[in-house]
């Protein structure tokens, strides 16, 4: 495959999409390997190269320039991004404060080895990317790199988000994942977004956003849970064993589970799938012959997990959380620890636990 080097090395503005920058006296075209050596360009302009599909992109950490500007990413579908390689050898860069990266629709798959500490723009990583396709996977073993988080309007999809090493720092804005696993480092789900599993063998996910995720298996791996999603108010009736919540722009779609609090009668309290959903209200199943309307001070959210799976050395902690959250199942299978909030113990629910091996502490 020819190889197209970055030759632009001064600290001044550099067009991404200019020949002379480059190795091969053209700017980088399909099917080529990129490489950014030693360097302090700043590829500010330029930009958008989004029908340009590169073999790869590598980046080293001598690297010292910026990637991307404080309003735009790179657009550009390479098969491979590689950021954060040896400058030579084991010769250990500084890196960039800015790389700012948009995949767009073509499945990548984006290796961080490390990072700058930092990043130029003030309170954003220094490393940044988009996504757009379910196929793309994300790996990294060190430094710290933000998906969707350059604004909130930002959104990314992708399929496998990998993190080991103990110092990986990943932040996570609204994003659409099938799977997370972690066996090191510390993530931050900042937003939003949906997940098919987390699946955490080591380090800490620090939830303090809008998400929902099927399986949540942890094992020797903390989780500490500061907010969840957007409580509701609501009034409830009820027809026989349907009960009708009421609730503006709830959200909602059939077959979501939400967990019902504050009504004064008990029966309508709980975690209950959706039905009959429509723009400002849907119904559930009630047992027994409550009153009706409900009375209380009554309140909708839905699940953080439809599923978490304990294992040993396991730590869910949401003594932080000032919002209600609440899972379907949970299961046992070794020493673990769930930690509630005591000024309001009942503010995390479950529906069903189930015991296979191992204890569980509950602490307030």
């Amino acid at each position: 495959m020819p190889v197209n080097y970055l030759t632009a090395t001064t600290a001044a503005t550099t067009n991404w999409g200019t020949g002379s920058n480059w190795s091969l006296t053209t700017a980088p075209a399909d099917g080529e390997d990129v490489w950014i050596l030693t360097s302090a360009a700043l590829l500010d302009a330029g930009l958008a190269q989004s029908a340009v599909e590169p073999a790869s992109i590598n980046v080293t950490m001598a690297f010292t320039g910026t990637m991307g500007s404080t309003s735009a990413y790179l657009v550009i579908g390479p098969l491979v991004f590689n950021y954060g390689l040896p400058a030579n050898g084991s010769t250990e860069g500084s890196g960039s404060g800015r790389i700012k990266v948009d995949f767009g629709t073509d499945p990548v798959v984006c290796n961080v080895y490390d990072t700058a500490d930092s990043g130029t723009d003030s309170n954003l990583e220094p490393v940044r990317l988009l996504f757009n396709s379910a196929s793309s996977s994300f790996n990294q073993s060190g430094g710290l790199v933000g998906i969707a988080t350059t604004n909130p309007a930002e959104t990314s999809t992708l399929g496998d988000i990998n993190v080991n090493g103990s110092d990986s720092e990943l932040h996570i804005g609204n994003v659409t994942w099938s799977n997370i696993n972690q066996s090191g480092g510390t993530i931050t789900l900042r937003t939003g977004g949906t997940s098919t599993t987390i699946d955490q063998s080591g380090g800490t996910i620090e939830a303090t956003g809008d998400f929902i995720v099927g399986t949540w298996r942890i094992s020797d791996a903390t989780a500490s849970c500061g907010q969840r999603r957007t409580v509701k108010s609501c009034t409830i009736t009820r027809s026989s064993q349907t009960a009708t919540v009421s609730c503006t722009a709830h959200g909602y779609s059939n077959g979501d589970l939400v967990r019902i609090r504050g009504a004064a009668q008990d029966e309508y309290n709980g975690i209950f799938p959706v039905t009959n959903s429509s723009a400002n209200a849907f119904d559930y199943v009630v047992e027994g012959s409550p009153a009706t309307p409900a009375t209380g001070t009554i309140t909708v959210h839905a699940l953080i997990a439809t599923t978490l799976d304990l294992y040993d050395g396991a730590v869910f902690d949401v003594s932080s959380s000032a919002i209600p959250c609440a899972v379907k199942t949970i299961n046992v299978y070794g020493d673990a620890t769930i930690r509630r909030n005591a000024a309001d113990p009942d503010h995390f629910r479950w529906k069903y636990i189930t015991f296979v091996r191992g204890n569980l502490s509950i602490e307030l």
